[in-house]
């Protein structure tokens, strides 16, 4: 036999080997995580379950797939391994430890206390950090098949500055889709992704686009002012996905889309990523993943929550060893101060942005190519901005 050929056949033996292990890992590792291999349970839309929640505790805590945060304990960041554990983690069994139960990053993180309550929770500054979580596809409703059709994210951050012009402060990753051609037409390959990018635009605010699968979400969600998004005290973020809608939540405010899908969204191996490239200069105070898409009707209560831990009233209950009737008393005092009334009004602050007219989703998608973020630049303000109502 040619020896050209022996090397030929011995490199594509190798290669089917080596994809062999690693998409036996892969299975592996679902099965020992033992993950979700099918939809989990979706919340009825006519069962209140805001009767179960304290503000103290994460959000419809039994639906959560991951959670970390600086609410609770902030030796869940871990430096010296690179690690920020999951919320609910218990960090004294290390050695049990999976994927799912942690983000990795390379520099340090340090903490920085909140802008509203020095008594408030800290924010983990994460400035030139990319947090990279478990693999796409364990955040998937299916394991087996990896693919996703809802899910609800819900981060809370303060931001002091984006430095360049796509600022990627979330994203997944999907498979490419291959579209056999007709005929003799070659195969089409469509990348698949979720992403929210902060887009700087020409008046030096800032365009959300949101990308699901092959479809780009744009048009309803511009020039949101750059001191909206920057000179916040923090800002409530959050996308909830299903198949009829897809809904951006910007503290109270909400922008919605139709959902509009040519294909069943799979996700892939690499991490789900949290601030990409490290280049939002932000403190991060929470970040909640739920495999559901959760009722409008129960949003407050994530904002309660937030309320509750940067406000400090959570430390004000832990520190309290008084009687019972006093400490009510000095509970109603706490909340009735300017700190949580300063919050609320932060909170229920309506976004005003200029009108515009509605843009329907292309049905000439644009083609979606993971973007390669360029270097950090320092923004030049323009003198002035102006929010028109």
């Amino acid at each position: 036999m040619n020896l050209t050929l022996i090397k030929l056949f011995g490199f594509f033996l190798g290669l089917f080997i080596s994809l062999f292990i690693i998409e036996y890992f892969n299975i592996t590792n679902k099965k020992i995580e033992k993950f979700e291999t099918s939809s989990p349970a979706i919340i009825p839309d006519n069962i209140n379950i805001s009767n179960d929640i304290t503000p103290r505790d994460v959000p419809y805590k039994k639906y959560k797939y991951m959670c970390i945060s600086t609410y609770f304990n902030n030796k869940q960041i871990n430096n010296s391994e690179g690690r920020w554990y999951e919320c609910h983690a218990n960090i004294k069994e290390l050695s049990a430890m999976n994927e799912k139960d942690y983000f990795s990053f390379k520099t340090n993180i340090n903490f920085k206390p909140n802008t509203m309550n020095d008594d408030g929770a800290n924010g983990a500054t994460i400035n030139g950090i990319e947090l990279a979580g478990p693999k796409s596809f364990f955040f998937a409703n299916n394991i087996s098949t990896n693919e996703i059709n809802e899910f609800s994210m819900l981060m809370t951050t303060k931001i002091k500055n984006l430095k360049a012009n796509d600022n990627i402060i979330f994203e997944m990753s999907g498979n490419t889709e291959t579209i056999l051609g007709e005929k003799n037409a070659p195969p089409t390959y469509i990348t698949s992704i979720i992403n929210i990018n902060f887009k700087l635009n020409n008046s030096k605010n800032y365009d959300i686009i949101i990308t699901i699968g092959d479809v780009i979400y744009k048009g309803h969600i511009d020039n949101i002012d750059k001191n909206i998004i920057k000179n916040n005290d923090f800002l409530n973020i959050g996308l909830i996905y299903s198949p009829k809608q897809v809904i951006f939540l910007l503290n109270k405010q909400r922008f919605t889309y139709d959902t509009k899908e040519s294909f069943p969204i799979k996700l892939g191996a690499s991490p789900v990523i949290i601030n990409k490239g490290g280049i939002i200069d932000m403190d991060l105070y929470n970040f909640i993943f739920y495999k559901v898409a959760l009722p409008s009707s129960e949003y407050d209560n994530y904002y309660k929550f937030n309320n509750y831990h940067l406000s400090g009233l959570h430390t004000a209950i832990i520190n309290n060893e008084k009687k019972d009737e006093e400490f009510k008393r000095e509970r109603e005092e706490f909340i009735n101060q300017n700190t949580y009334n300063n919050i609320q009004e932060k909170i229920n602050k309506p976004i005003v942005i200029p009108p515009i007219s509605p843009i329907p989703i292309d049905d000439k998608k644009e083609k979606i190519t993971p973007l390669k973020l360029s270097s950090p630049k320092e923004e030049v303000d323009s003198p002035l901005s102006f929010i028109v109502s």
